[in-house]
């Protein structure tokens, strides 16, 4: 067994302070073993094994360990408010600008506290992404920029929108080194003169919406359409309606209007399509479904459902930034696909964007919960808000481990739908039978053999008050095909 084997199989201990002591153990190794270990160790499912890993790379990683953790950072996965201070120890372009992101977290105490370290860095990259959205550079900015490298300049400024540098184009053209930057890369994209024709047929947009949305293939009338109601986005670009709920309330749902649904159906089909989701999801994914879902808890001695509370409103826009940035995308970019995403606050219900960032956004809480349930020789799934733990007796002394990560994942538990299903009792998973093999309940197959009879004797069927149509007849027969085929492959496999 290798040494970085030796190392891992320490992350799998049981306790916290042995997979701590791996950790430890490990600054005496060689660096490429111990930089190994430390990345796998940051995609642990224990917080406690990421923070440590992350604060050992920070002080002894190079560029790539500081990229990887970086990244660790954006997206989340260790906690903020404890690395900040860690992060401004290294005076380094990559924790400068992760700390200048930080600066822009929905969190207010987030937010000051990497201001106040950006303050202390002093270095370049940090004043200029202080003073990157100002009227004016301030002298000793001025001074400081002038007296850097030219390369060095251009990756300090690759993240500035053009129409702020030619806000600040006069100020560029008093300095030689700035001057020749500013010809080389920005002489061909200055706004056009009055005296300059336009076609008639083209909006008024920014130059850089249209670029950025016509690698995806999007129309210029529909960017031109959302830069026009960029404000008043979430009023204009969704129609809303209800839908009843079970337990007697109403779901509402915020519909987005074409040009939006259009751009939204973009982002999920060139951009969201390709990110890899965790594998114990099972909602919004093709080849999966509430079969699929319920297949995986056939059998147990006991089944934990959760229900998360306000699962797409409690998903913020920083969250979502947070993913477009880890995918490469310009702070450009990331502002303009954050924007066209969400809606309030929040993932509006009734986009067709919002399953998979939603699956995305949980996936660190996915592979979190599904090491915690291995642990214990469980199984766990979700399906977008409803979270299935099942496996022996033993698995429920994890509840409260459980209550605790979706807690720091910050994600809300509806406690009044919690519920825990014994062997001698029914067993319910998405609305699907799992005491021994998954089958629909009693009630929905009787009152389906019923509509069946009616079919068959030339009446129309009706469920509830309203007749069905001939679709919905078929689906139900689709439905209940697919629940027997899926009894068959479980026998099979026994």
């Amino acid at each position: 067994m290798s040494d970085l084997e030796q190392l891992l199989v320490g992350l799998d201990a049981e306790s916290a302070s042995g997979r701590m002591h791996a950790i430890q153990r490990s600054t005496a190794y060689d660096k490429p073993t111990r930089s190994a270990f430390l990345l796998k160790a940051l995609e642990h499912w224990d917080r406690k094994v990421r923070e440590k890993s992350a604060k050992i790379l920070l002080k002894i990683g190079g560029d790539l360990e500081l990229a990887a953790v970086c990244s660790a950072v954006d997206s989340r996965k260790v906690p903020l408010l404890r690395l900040i201070p860690w992060l401004a120890r290294r005076n380094h372009a990559l924790t400068t600008r992760t700390i200048y992101n930080l600066t822009q977290h929905s969190h207010k105490v987030i937010s000051e506290a990497a201001s106040k370290y950006l303050i202390k860095m002093d270095t370049t990259e940090a004043l200029f992404y202080r003073w990157s959205k100002q009227s004016r550079i301030p002298k000793k900015l001025a001074a400081q920029i002038e007296a850097c490298a030219c390369e060095r300049v251009a990756s300090v400024l690759s993240d500035i929108p053009v129409s702020v540098i030619h806000t600040l184009r006069g100020k560029f053209l008093r300095y030689p080194l700035l001057k020749k930057y500013y010809h080389d890369k920005y002489s061909d994209s200055r706004p056009q003169s009055s005296k300059e024709t336009v076609s008639p047929k083209a909006p008024k947009v920014q130059s850089e919406y249209v670029q950025s949305w016509n690698k995806l293939g999007i129309d210029w009338r529909i960017a031109g359409w959302i830069v026009r109601n960029w404000s008043d986005l979430d009023d204009v670009g969704y129609f809303e309606f209800k839908i009843p709920k079970k337990n007697g309330t109403e779901r509402i749902i915020s519909a987005p209007v074409t040009p939006l649904k259009i751009a939204q159906r973009v982002v999920l089909d060139k951009i969201l399509s390709t990110v890899p989701q965790h594998d114990a999801c099972h909602g919004f994914r093709k080849n999966f479904s509430i079969i699929t879902n319920a297949t995986k808890h056939t059998g147990k001695d006991v089944v934990i459902r959760i229900d998360l509370k306000d699962f797409f409103p409690s998903i913020k826009p920083a969250r979502i930034a947070g993913i477009f940035r880890s995918l490469g995308f310009s702070d450009f970019e990331i502002r303009f696909l954050t924007r066209v995403t969400t809606r309030g606050g929040g993932l509006p219900q009734g986009a067709p964007s919002s399953p998979c960032l939603a699956n995305i956004v949980a996936r660190r809480l996915d592979s979190r919960l599904n090491g915690l349930a291995a642990s214990v020789g469980g199984t766990y799934t979700r399906y977008a808000d409803d979270l299935i733990i099942s496996g022996h007796k033993n698995v429920v002394s994890i509840l409260p481990a459980v209550k605790s990560i979706i807690q720091e994942e910050d994600f809300g538990i509806a406690s009044e739908k919690l519920r825990i299903a014994r062997k001698g009792a029914q067993q319910k998973v998405t609305g699907l039978i799992v005491n021994q093999c998954v089958n629909a309940p009693r009630e929905l197959r009787r009152k389906l053999r019923a509509v069946f009879h009616k079919q068959s004797k030339g009446e129309v069927p009706y469920w509830g008050n309203k007749p069905m149509s001939e679709s919905q007849m078929r689906g139900y027969q689709a439905f209940l095909s697919s629940i027997e085929k899926s009894k068959t492959d479980q026998h099979e496999k026994l």
